[in-house]
């Protein structure tokens, strides 16, 4: 309307047969006929050329290329000049261009049947109005412009009124990148949104002209102080119309695509709502010479409207992601349901964190220190397991998997097969194996503490895990963390109660044996479950033999027939639990090199592969030992030392109460059995004879009787008055024991003992000390000295040490 409203002005004040007004296409490098007055069948000459005309085309054409104006009279002129009207039913034209400061706005021109119809007063006129006529076209392009403007603001808002808006992401970011790149006539568009947790611009998928393969790549990271860092936070946007020398290339991302795609241009707009910046609007490749200030002014204006749809976007996201955890947190209680058995446990929580996450596949891998891995916990949801009964992740130091589990929330591969990462965590052979694409870790932590992970793979819809999934991943990995420490505590209060009363139960049943006729059985029975150990057996401490003694009534899981006992005086035994007072735990006892002889025969004849010994004490004293073998199912662990020392403590008493029924009844026995066939006899006998030669030959008897003696001599000493030194005991005379002639009168080389009233030992250690039967080895005699060292007598005790026999003779001297 304006152009046809010039050409009318125009022909009233230069009368004319025809006026057209053409405007300057920079992108199609042409003149558009936007205007026309006269003779309508030039209009189909000129719309059979296209509508307009190019440089060099025509008179408008001649004056565009030329950029001046063209008077053309008649046929006088020169034949060059003549032929731009060739194929018009005119003969004189007038064409003037119409210039800006900016350059070639379009031309204006008249015609004429007649000819010399213009003149240079004419053109003059002409060029007087020009000014008027570029204010009048630049406005109605300006009004033209605005329109388009608005259309186009309306068409992005139309965009968030999609049908598809309010569900999916994917295909809005689609709808909203391809009209901008229409719009502004670009061949690539596409929108970063601001991940803060990251600091990182990451691409929304999926980008106009460019495959999501690629477009998944472009994450532009906002280091501190970074030049990209700045342009995100302080520049109103950033263009480069030659990233070919772009500084910046490389930090933005986009130099394998100089190549790649041949990027030649890019503007970077922010998108922002509110005041705050949520995320940046990429538009590339222009496709004329670059982005202009006209331009980027445009993409301000789209940018501030595509930040309307992409936070209603977000909002709708949030608004899904909140329902969604809410559903999960849901979902993850009612798995606590599931905590009666452990098993049960894992694949009701798995089975709910694949639904949740929309994917095929999920199992839960916990940590285990000793091991420095990540350990599959059966089963896996969606995976056989067969597959995964090995699986595990190892994370040796200083590895990267090990750097992830220590500093990372949560760690993605959407291109498993060829992700190095993937191989360096060794999680290719069960990739292959198993058919996992894509994968997500989150970790699983409770209370400060790692615990393990959660791990999803392959998406139902076969897209790929992004940022929001790894949200919601971490949420339901927190939540399975509490009900995996709530189950782990609950099986610990269960076990302790269960361990309780076992103990319970054991020192019960150790109270209730009081004599070595009752079984032991039941309470070592009751120790095998307790410690889930199927061999449980006691070493006892003989003190007369100076031996530990393993007797087959004190022995559970195996049978033996006959007692073992162990010389405690041979080299290493002070080392032992029932000695040193220390716990003892193996785990491969064969091939144990601190294991003494005796006890790696034990455990090879016993078949014992793992083994915890502690001591069995009561008070000072040392019982001897508790041993646990061969627990199937797990080692023994220093818990386990504490556990049956805790049984150790239960039944030390029982124990000691029946080693000292059985010494004191073997005693009481023998000793009744003494009394009842010799003493009736001998006091007969004494109270019969004033014989001192008999009285001293039926005491000597009498006493060797008693002590299981092999000899016994008798000393009869001289009045201390009459002794060369008052230390030393001077021999009147000796019966028994090998005594000869020549004796009397010899010195005995003991010391007086201070307490006269009391009777003493002192064991032999010379085979010509008179006071010991004379063939006594030197360790197997003893000497009891009566008051005021009157008299004494030896006992030789050729079977055992004497210093095992003072208690013996302490209670049948005298």
């Amino acid at each position: 309307m304006p152009c046809s409203f010039c050409s009318k002005s125009s022909k009233r004040d230069i009368p004319s047969d025809a006026g057209e007004i053409c405007l300057w296409n920079e992108k199609e490098r042409r003149l558009v006929q936007r205007g026309w007055i006269g003779d309508a069948i030039y209009l189909l000459t000129v719309a059979e050329q296209g509508g307009g005309y190019t440089l060099g085309q025509g008179a408008a054409g001649w004056a565009a290329e030329h950029r001046q104006a063209l008077l053309i009279t008649g046929q006088e002129q020169t034949i060059s000049v003549r032929d731009l009207l060739k194929g018009t039913p005119y003969r004189s034209s007038m064409v003037l261009p119409l210039l800006n400061d900016n350059g070639l706005v379009g031309t204006v021109t008249l015609f004429s049947h007649a000819p010399e119809r213009y003149d240079t007063s004419t053109l003059a006129l002409m060029q007087a109005i020009s000014r008027t006529l570029i204010t009048v076209i630049e406005n109605a392009l300006s009004y033209s412009r605005q329109e388009d403007r608005i259309r186009d603001i309306a068409s992005i808002q139309q965009i968030a009124e999609h049908s598809q808006a309010g569900r999916e992401a994917a295909p809005v970011y689609g709808l909203l990148n391809e009209r901008i790149a229409k719009l502004a006539d670009a061949e690539y568009s596409g929108i970063y949104l601001y991940d803060e947790e990251h600091r990182q611009l990451v691409p929304q998928l999926p980008f106009y002209g460019l495959v999501d393969q690629i477009a998944a790549y472009l994450t532009i990271p906002l280091g501190e102080d970074s030049p990209q860092d700045d342009i995100w936070r302080q520049q109103p946007y950033w263009v480069s119309n030659d990233l070919t020398d772009e500084p910046l290339t490389e930090a933005l991302g986009l130099k394998e695509l100089l190549s790649t795609i041949g990027l030649r241009n890019t503007a970077l707009i922010p998108l922002q709502v509110a005041g705050e910046r949520i995320g940046v609007l990429a538009v590339s490749n222009r496709r004329l010479s670059g982005f202009t200030p006209s331009d980027i002014q445009n993409l301000r204006v789209l940018a501030s409207q595509a930040a309307l749809v992409v936070e209603n976007i977000r909002l709708y996201q949030r608004e899904q992601l909140i329902d969604n955890e809410l559903l999960g947190l849901q979902e993850m209680t009612h798995a606590i349901g599931a905590l009666s058995h452990e098993g049960e446990f894992y694949a009701e929580i798995t089975e709910r964190i694949a639904r949740l996450m929309n994917s095929l596949m999920c199992g839960i891998l916990l940590y285990d220190a000793k091991e420095r891995a990540l350990i599959a916990q059966l089963p896996f949801f969606g995976v056989d397991e067969a597959l995964v009964k090995h699986y595990r992740i190892p994370l040796p130091l200083g590895s990267v998997m090990e750097e992830i589990w220590t500093d990372e929330e949560a760690w993605m591969s959407n291109r498993v097969a060829t992700d190095p990462l993937v191989f360096a965590a060794g999680l290719d052979v069960l990739s292959e194996g198993v058919g996992v694409k894509k994968t997500m870790i989150a970790v699983m932590a409770a209370g400060g503490r790692r615990l393990g992970v959660v791990q999803v793979s392959n998406k139902i819809d076969t897209t790929d895990y992004n940022s929001k999934d790894a949200r919601l991943l971490q949420i339901f990995a927190t939540q399975a963390a509490a009900i995996v420490e709530n189950a782990r505590l609950y099986r610990e209060v269960r076990l302790r109660a269960e361990q309780a009363d076992i103990l319970r139960r054991v020192a019960e049943q150790a109270g209730s044996v009081m004599t070595t006729e009752q079984s032991f059985q039941p309470v070592l029975q009751e120790i095998s479950r307790f410690m889930g150990s199927p061999l449980v057996y006691i070493n006892v401490i003989d003190s007369t033999t100076n031996t530990l003694i393993t007797y087959p009534r004190w022995i559970f899981g195996i049978v033996m027939q006959e007692p073992i006992a162990q010389d405690l005086s041979a080299p290493g035994y002070q080392n032992i639990p029932a000695m040193s007072g220390h716990p003892f735990l193996s785990n491969d006892v064969l091939n144990e090199k601190y294991v003494l002889p005796m006890y790696r025969k034990m455990a090879q004849t016993f078949r014992m592969r793992t083994v915890v010994m502690v001591p069995l004490t009561l008070g000072e004293r040392n019982l001897g030992e508790l041993g646990v073998a061969n627990r199937p199912n797990r080692p023994y662990t220093q818990d386990d030392i504490t556990a049956l020392s805790t049984i150790a403590a239960q039944i030390a008493p029982a124990l000691e109460r029946l080693l000292l029924y059985e010494t004191t009844g073997e005693n009481l026995r023998r000793r009744i059995g003494r009394a009842g066939c010799h003493r009736p006899h001998s006091v007969t006998e004494l109270s019969g004879t004033v014989d001192l030669e008999r009285i001293l030959t039926v005491i000597r008897q009498e006493l060797q009787n008693a002590t299981d003696a092999s000899d016994t001599t008798i000393l009869i000493l001289h009045e201390p008055t009459t002794w060369a030194d008052p230390q030393t005991p001077e021999l009147a005379r000796r019966v028994g024991g090998g005594a000869v002639d020549g004796e009397q009168g010899r010195r005995l080389r003991v010391a007086h003992h201070p307490d006269h009233g009391a009777p003493v030992t002192r064991h032999a250690d010379d085979p010509q000390d008179l006071t010991c039967p004379r063939d006594a080895p030197p360790d197997r005699a003893a000497l009891i000295f009566q008051r005021d060292l009157r008299a004494a007598h030896a006992v030789d005790a050729r079977q055992r040490p004497a210093r095992q026999w003072d208690d013996t003779i302490h209670r049948t001297g005298g």
